[in-house]
């Protein structure tokens, strides 16, 4: 305005008649001394007609545009009111607001009037002038050229920005705004030439450095031979605080609008403390509220915390929630609370300790919850950085009153409140139905969405559908049964009747409907009259039931097909890799070291791991179909530790690893067990001890805990020094085809499943097993098997106990089998000379005659470890078992060449 102020007094003040027309060509403003030459009291009927030499008509701006009219010195013929003048001037047209501007050169001759030099201003002047009006104006003001170089800015403009022009030293928009760059500024430029004038907002640096909101109003210079764009800019801070703070109002009361709207909706105080809770916090733009109410349906105080500091104020809050409690039991005056407490200025006292105290934030406010003029609570917030308001007061205290609102709605309404949640959950969340069958009126009301669901439309005017519509709809093999039960439910006096039946819909599926219900009127002839009760669609339970039945079903036959090919595959695989195993090691018997003897052990390396795998693979298969039965009978566990172990002892002294067995006289020697398995468990543990051990010991112990009954706890228990078991695997080792993270498999090798099989086999016999480990020091495996029975014995009629085959070995049990030299020597006399060439070549038709010789032999030593050479002997030959033959071969000669050795 002050800038169009003085453009006004500019041109009145100018010593030239100055017309102003618009895009038609209509005059919109004549100064003073144009509206004295043309003698007229208003604006009104005068029009520019004709332009130039040639005088050619003109009714717009274009015309004047297109014949090139806007110069200077040209002949203009203005028309007013039937009157026509023709003068000389100078026409300019002003782009920007599309105006044509016209400045007389002879007009001095049009009026007898000569005008006083001091009381009108040259139009040279002009610039001058205007660079003075810019200069004092409160509005910034660039010139720019096309790069964004700043041509020219008037004084406020410079103090805002604290720029410097420098003819030397170019001075770029950019450096005071951050966002014109490049594109930016291109931008601008296309939407400026496009739109001739281009408005908008962006950002300033002040000198301070920091930011201020401008509106720019920019346009493009007409007059200038390169592209020069002014660029107005307006500070709107203020009108974005008056924003800011008009939108803050807004969403305060926002929020009160939508606690009143939730108030209306919600019964549950909870809920609404909580909500209550949270738009203080909004509001107030706080870190720290809480609610202290009492709920009046409870009988006893509530308290709601929200904590965003870093300190624990539980114990206060505890503290105050018992000074209010005991300001309720004591019916003391508490209305002086009710004062607003604003910052530091408490007046709320707990015992000598003011709230702020007690609460030690710097800036806090709080208000009393009221109902019905009783004094229900509190409610505080605090933790701003800066100070609290009378204006944050007032906001606490509406959000107090929506809550104090909502306390007493609580305690008049809870009851029917509940009831409606609870009707309404059944209804919409259950999927559920109320039914109210009036029979002797054929009238039937259940929800409209069921309607809608069944395709029944309603009787015209009213809730209700005609009750035999709905009959029809029912199964007909579900018909018979609704009518039975309710008959039944007659005659039985029974609370109610419960059926589950199809009901057709309108697609023609059928759904599955729980129906539960009571008759609650009967006629005088005892005919039903009423009957209420509820529906509910279990379509997807039932439809989820049958799928879980049939992917059962399936599952199982699926387990059994597996566990079946599992099984079959096995024993087909083994019998030819027995045979691969067996004749390799008549090979490596027969051949000499270098690579031929290399290979042949690899092939016996692999095809042991195999078997291993395949034997694995099928104890696994039965135990998964619980195919795996225990067949207990009167064992020796002794006898059974000290055979197995001895399996292992060329493996330890391969690898030099010293082993101690320590096994408790006082076992008793006839116990009932699997014999099988519990050797398959003791055989897999000390299998893991001697793989995953390269130096140090082995102990393997079996210990009991007798009772007083017939029954005994057996113990056994393997440790190792090996590489041990990390903390996080040790439930792992014991998943099925598990081992243990970061393990090298390709050193150590194995399925995963000897363990997973061992703990499985132990839980089959009623045992536990336990695990102690330290990744690096080693592990101790302890098999728990509980009360095995004591199984009658004949002490005289039992085997001696075979021997460990190692002088570097320990054993707490007394060795009651030792080395015979006359048994040994008397088998190698039996048996030769044809036992050099067996052993190097064995063949299962020789094996019968080896054991007679054998067993012929060991009838004068009933020596037990030569018995357990011979059953292996004989099993080999009953399943083709090369390696266990070759096995036997080697224990047997190793066995009688002691006595050589020794």
């Amino acid at each position: 305005m002050a800038i169009k102020q003085a453009l006004t007094e500019i041109f009145e003040a100018v010593g030239a008649p100055l017309f102003l027309f618009n895009r038609e060509l209509e005059a919109v403003y004549l100064n003073k001394m144009a509206v004295d030459i043309f003698e007229v009291n208003s604006i009104d009927n005068i029009c520019l007609e004709c332009v130039g030499s040639d005088c050619l008509n003109v009714q717009t701006i274009d015309d004047l545009i297109q014949n090139n009219l806007l110069s200077n010195n040209q002949a203009i013929c203005i028309r007013s009111k039937g009157l026509k003048k023709t003068i000389t001037g100078n026409l300019s047209y002003l782009k920007k607001e599309e105006l044509v501007l016209i400045t007389l050169v002879n007009y001095l001759g049009l009026k007898n009037e000569t005008p006083k030099a001091a009381e009108y201003i040259p139009p040279q002047m002009l610039p001058a002038i205007f660079s003075q009006i810019i200069d004092n104006s409160q509005t910034e003001f660039f010139m720019i050229n096309d790069k964004g170089v700043i041509l020219m800015a008037n004084e406020i403009a410079r103090k805002a920005t604290g720029i410097t022009l420098d003819k030397n030293t170019p001075v770029y928009l950019s450096h005071f705004n951050p966002s014109a760059n490049e594109e930016w500024w291109n931008k601008q430029k296309t939407s400026t030439d496009s739109e001739a004038r281009h408005i908008f907002e962006t950002r300033h640096y002040q000198q301070n450095g920091t930011l201020y909101p401008v509106v720019v109003n920019m346009f493009k210079l007409a007059e200038t031979q390169a592209p020069v764009y002014a660029y107005y800019c307006t500070n709107i801070t203020d009108r974005y605080d008056i924003e800011e703070t008009l939108l803050k109002e807004s969403k305060i009361n926002q929020n009160l609008a939508e606690i009143s709207a939730e108030l209306a909706k919600k019964q549950k105080l909870n809920y609404i403390q909580l909500l209550v809770r949270q738009y203080a916090l909004e509001i107030t733009n706080s870190s720290f509220a809480f609610i202290i109410y009492h709920d009046p349906d409870k009988r006893e105080l509530k308290v709601s915390i929200y904590n965003d500091t870093n300190k624990n104020f539980d114990e206060e809050v505890r503290v105050i929630e018992k000074h209010i409690s005991e300001l309720y039991t004591g019916g003391e005056n508490i209305d002086t609370h009710h004062d607003f407490i604003i910052n530091s200025k408490s007046k709320f006292k707990i015992g000598d300790t003011t709230i702020d105290q007690l609460l030690p934030f710097k800036n806090m406010v709080m208000t009393g919850v009221f109902s019905n003029e009783q004094y229900m609570g509190l409610l505080l917030v605090a933790g701003r950085s800066t100070q609290y308001t009378e204006t944050d007061a007032e906001h606490l205290n509406s959000l107090s009153n929506l809550f104090a609102v909502a306390i007493n709605r609580a305690k008049a309404n809870n009851q029917l409140s509940e009831s409606l949640a609870q009707l309404e959950l059944a209804m919409n969340v259950a999927n559920m139905t109320l039914i109210d069958a009036a029979v002797n009126q054929n009238r039937l009301i259940i929800n409209q969405s069921w309607c809608k669901i069944l395709g029944i439309a309603t009787i015209h005017g009213s809730e209700h559908i005609t009750l035999t519509r709905l009959l029809r709809r029912i199964h007909p093999d579900d018909f018979q049964k609704l009518i039975t039960q309710i008959n039944e439910h007659r005659n039985s006096n029974s609370a109610s009747f419960k059926i589950n039946m199809r009901l057709r819909i309108k697609n023609n599926s059928y759904k599955w409907i729980m129906t539960t219900g009571s008759i609650t009127a009967l006629s005088e002839d005892g005919s039903i009259n009423r009957i209420m009760g509820v529906a509910v669609d279990i379509t997807e339970q039932i439809n989820l039931n049958n799928e879980i039945i049939q992917s059962r079903e399936e599952a199982v036959e699926a387990n059994k097909a597996k566990s079946a090919f599992l099984a079959r595959i096995s024993h087909e695989f083994r019998t030819p890799l027995n045979a691969i195993i067996g004749f390799t090691d008549v090979l490596i018997g027969n051949a000499e070291a270098g690579m031929q003897m290399d290979y042949l052990k690899s092939i016996k390396k692999s095809g042991v791991n195999l078997l291993n795998l395949i034997n694995d693979i099928l104890d696994f298969s039965k135990l998964e179909a619980n195919k795996m039965t225990l067949y207990l009978k009167p064992t020796d566990i002794v006898t059974i530790g000290i055979e197995t172990s001895n399996l292992f002892i060329h493996a330890l002294q391969a690898k030099d690893i010293k082993f101690k067995q320590e096994i408790e006289k006082s076992i008793p020697r006839s116990l009932l067990l699997d014999e099988l398995h519990i050797r398959q468990v003791i055989t897999n543990l000390l299998s893991n001890a001697v793989k995953f051990t390269d130096r140090g010991q082995i102990t393997f112990s079996i210990t009991h805990q007798p009772s007083k009954d017939e029954t005994t706890t057996l113990i056994i228990r393997v440790t190792d020094t090996g590489i041990g078991i990390a903390e996080a695997s040790k439930k792992k080792v014991f998943e099925d085809f598990s081992q243990q993270d970061n393990q090298d498999n390709r050193r150590y090798g194995g399925t995963g499943l000897g363990l997973g099989i061992v703990k499985r086999l132990v839980e089959l016999m009623n045992g536990s097993i336990d695990l102690e480990s330290k990744s690096g020091e080693g592990s101790t495996f302890t098999i728990t098997l509980p009360d095995i029975q004591l199984a009658p014995y004949d002490p005289n009629s039992l085997d001696e106990s075979p021997e460990i085959k190692t002088e570097t070995h320990e054993t707490k049990q007394s060795n009651t089998n030792p080395v015979n030299p006359q048994c040994c020597r008397d088998i190698m006399e039996a048996l030769s000379p044809e036992w050099d060439t067996f052993k190097t070549r064995p063949s299962f038709k020789k094996v019968d005659g080896i054991t007679h010789k054998i067993k012929e032999v060991n009838k004068k030593y009933q020596n037990a470890v030569i018995e357990e050479i011979l059953r292996k002997m004989e099993h080999s030959v009953d399943s083709f078992d090369v390696e266990t033959l070759a096995t036997a071969i080697n224990e047997l000669d190793n066995y009688i060449k002691q006595p050589q050795r020794n």
